[in-house]
């Protein structure tokens, strides 16, 4: 009852404006008619209130924004009305007092006609662009021109009209519907509905207050049919939104230690400002711009890439960068994390959102770890999407992409992928002095606690640095207490075993498959496994382990990478190279068996064979670590081992997705002399392959990239294998990928 009447009154109070202000209420119509601003920013009002409503009344079925309504827009809310005027620019000369004509006449003609309404009515000032304190100051000197206050000189009368005036600026309501259509409602197509809305209001704006209404009614209806699952695009891409940025002062919480960052993370103000990142943002909006550069004959598709050492704030920088970009306008930006598998879908969504003032931008954390053999599939797949537009030499045309990860990720995309992509690299800096200061400094206002004064080395990694303060321990220390808590809570030294699996596979980049440890709970006594369960979960709860599902970091993890390899080398220091060799080799079959993946699995053999590759080039900084972390000797025969009972055991043939890593190491590591040859595996299990069977693509890439390392004879199997395979198979998915690799491979 209370919305049917408020909306009786709004009527008449729009026929009572309509007929006294006939001029500024056709103006308002023409506006609406005419600029698509005007309707972009109706839209993303309808949007928000049919979220709002079906969040607090799931059965809400009335419009509650009014278009050629009393000026521009109404927006009905549960406590207001909003009578919005829009202007595209707003200036504090003619155009703020036009909107501020407006609206006054509108709330004259509520006192007089409808002033049980009046309360609830309050005013918006909207623009594209415009100095809000400008406005504001020029809204608050404002009076009406005598031929506009009906005689009535009230005292106060204009100043309490003036307080129910705000102004705003929404740069972009089109971005914002974008994402809110997105994120918010997963639409398949956010840009295609977006114009078809738009066509409705057009063709409304004839049909007068009637056309508005049946414009609103179909656009409600298509928000309730988003609820369709069906049509509803894969979870996983998130587009930025206005929100995303950091606080603008430090607000008292947690530090994020050991854990992933979420864009989440960033506006809850987990991370330190920098003097950096405001020069990093100047930096890439200059590279996105293309100052300076001369076009790209090529039409490559462009990265630019944060690299740095592993733990040095690479992740927080990227999200840093994207909120500046934002910022600035650019968008949408399509943030995929760290899962490089939506990178085809979201080129392929990019299409759609191109135009002369949109810049579609995709940003990836860790996009090619050496460890995901579904990488060079994905990047395939992606430039695909976009090869038509470098063939019209459309470069324009393509998306823009923002990565971070280590350096020689960045060098070997580029070497393998050169012809295709164009590189921009930026390495962060060490951290000067200065900056470690401001960082005490901020940590102390965030906790409320002063870091701790320890010895630290003077180039020691962020992520060490943060999580010495927040134990108030050297790592090693720190380390130690660890390691006589679990010996207290488990005598029998099981849960101990287990993280030593965990903490060997992680100082690899390499997350434990937690199935494997659920089979271990699942296979002990029940007193002793609820026992355990708990410790674990005590674990879990003070954020010592984490575990991961649902993106490329996936199992059980102690902290990063970095932090697991310093407690590793605590509990085990490099003369127990038996145990550690042990450790590894039971974590690797773990891996092997239980992967959440066919490609997860194989993970820590992807690591080891960059770290034990012997073609001279100088290794990266990830690889480089590695390297140091093992014995190579120990490494290489116990892989020796593992290859030999996979290859002979009795549970059938190998995996064809666990060969295309046998195949890297064979050609990698030819000192490891594996038995039997997985060159010659791999050429007979093409002959009968199954073109659906995960891992075959890879499979036919690794054996014509390495075939010049293998023998005539093999290299000529290689070739004849990968052709009969695409001759029996025409209809297979990468037949396409697999022949532009074997015309590669042999001209």
């Amino acid at each position: 009852m209370a919305i049917y009447n408020e909306q009786r009154q709004l009527a008449e109070l729009r026929r009572a404006w309509e007929t006294d202000y006939s001029k500024s209420a056709a103006g308002g119509r023409l506006a609406l008619s005419g600029f698509h601003y005007q309707f972009l920013s109706v839209l993303l009002e309808s949007v928000r209130a049919w979220k709002r409503a079906r969040d607090e009344q799931p059965d809400a079925n009335a419009p509650r924004v009014f278009t050629e309504r009393l000026s521009d827009m109404v927006e009905a809310e549960e406590n207001a009305i909003i009578v919005t005027q829009i202007k595209r620019s707003l200036t504090p000369g003619n155009k703020v007092k036009s909107a501020l004509r407006d609206l006054w006449s509108v709330h004259t003609t509520a006192l007089r006609e409808t002033p049980d309404l009046l309360p609830k009515l309050h005013y918006r000032i909207q623009g594209a662009r415009g100095d809000l304190d400008k406005i504001q100051a020029a809204i608050q000197r404002w009076t009406p021109s005598p031929s506009d206050t009906d005689g009535n000189t009230e005292p106060g009368r204009i100043e309490r009209f003036l307080g129910k005036v705000r102004a705003e600026i929404l740069v972009d309501p089109e971005e914002e519907l974008l994402t809110l259509l997105a994120n918010e409602f997963r639409d398949g197509d956010p840009l295609g509905k977006v114009r078809t809305w738009l066509g409705r209001l057009i063709e409304a704006a004839d049909g007068g207050t009637e056309g508005y209404k049946n414009a609103a009614t179909e656009i409600w209806n298509d928000l309730q049919g988003l609820r369709n699952t069906d049509k509803q695009y894969l979870r996983g891409i998130y587009f930025w939104a206005a929100t995303d940025r950091p606080p603008d002062t430090v607000t008292a919480g947690a530090v994020l230690i050991g854990r992933r960052p979420l864009a989440h993370h960033l506006k809850e103000g987990f991370f330190a400002p920098r003097e950096l990142y405001p020069q990093l943002v100047e930096r890439v909006t200059s590279w996105a711009l293309a100052d300076g550069e001369e076009p790209d004959p090529s039409v490559r598709l462009r990265i630019f890439w944060i690299g740095g050492r592993s733990g040095c704030g690479k992740s927080v920088a990227l999200l840093h960068v994207l909120a500046g970009l934002h910022e600035q306008g650019f968008g949408p930006i399509l943030w995929l994390a760290n899962q490089p598998k939506l990178l085809p879908d979201a080129v392929r969504w990019c299409r759609n959102f191109q135009g002369p003032e949109r810049q579609p931008l995709i940003a990836l954390d860790d996009p090619y770890a050496p460890n995901a053999q579904e990488n060079d599939a994905l990047w395939d797949n992606a430039l695909v999407e976009l090869e038509d537009l470098r063939q019209q030499g459309n470069g324009e045309a393509l998306p823009l992409i923002i990565c971070c990860g280590p350096t020689e990720q960045a060098e070997q995309l580029e070497e393998d992928n050169g012809e295709h992509l164009r590189l921009d690299l930026f390495e962060l800096p060490r951290e000067q002095p200065d900056e470690i200061r401001a960082l005490r400094g901020w940590y102390g206002m965030r906790t409320g606690k002063e870091p701790p004064a320890l010895a630290q080395n003077a180039d020691v990694l962020l992520v060490q640095l943060f999580f010495e303060w927040q134990t108030g321990k050297p790592i090693g220390e720190f380390a130690e207490r660890l390691r006589e808590r679990i010996r207290a809570s488990d005598r029998k030294g099981i849960l101990e075993g287990l993280l030593s699996h965990v903490l060997s596979l992680n100082r690899l980049y390499a997350g434990y498959p937690r199935a494997a440890l659920d089979t271990k709970f699942h296979n002990m006594d029940v007193k002793l496994m609820d026992e355990l369960h708990e410790a674990w979960n005590r674990l879990l709860k003070e954020h010592h382990i984490a575990e991961y599902s649902k993106n490329n970091r996936r199992g059980v993890w102690l902290t990063h990478p970095h932090l697991s390899n310093a407690i590793y080398e605590v509990w085990y220091p490099p003369k127990k190279k038996r145990q550690r060799a042990e450790h590894l080799r039971t974590a690797i079959g773990d891996a092997l068996n239980y992967g959440e993946t066919l490609g997860k699995g194989t993970v820590p053999l992807w690591s080891l064979s960059s770290a034990l590759a012997s073609d001279g080039d100088p290794p990266g900084e990830e690889i480089h670590r590695i390297r140091g972390r093992i014995d190579g000797k120990e490494t290489r025969n116990l892989l020796r081992k593992i290859h030999t009972e996979r290859a002979r055991g009795t549970d059938g043939p190998m995996r064809i997705s666990e060969l295309p890593v046998w195949i890297q190491l064979r050609a990698q590591v030819p000192e490891l002399q594996l038995s039997p040859d997985p060159i010659d595996t791999a050429i007979d299990r093409l002959e009968d392959a199954d073109p659906t069977e995960q891992g075959l693509r890879l499979t036919c890439h690794k054996l014509l990239q390495y075939r010049d390392r293998f023998d005539e004879s093999q290299q000529g199997r290689i070739a004849e294998a990968v052709i009969d395979l695409l001759k029996r198979a025409p209809e297979w998915k990468e037949w396409a990928f697999v022949w532009t690799a074997l015309r590669t491979a042999y001209t």
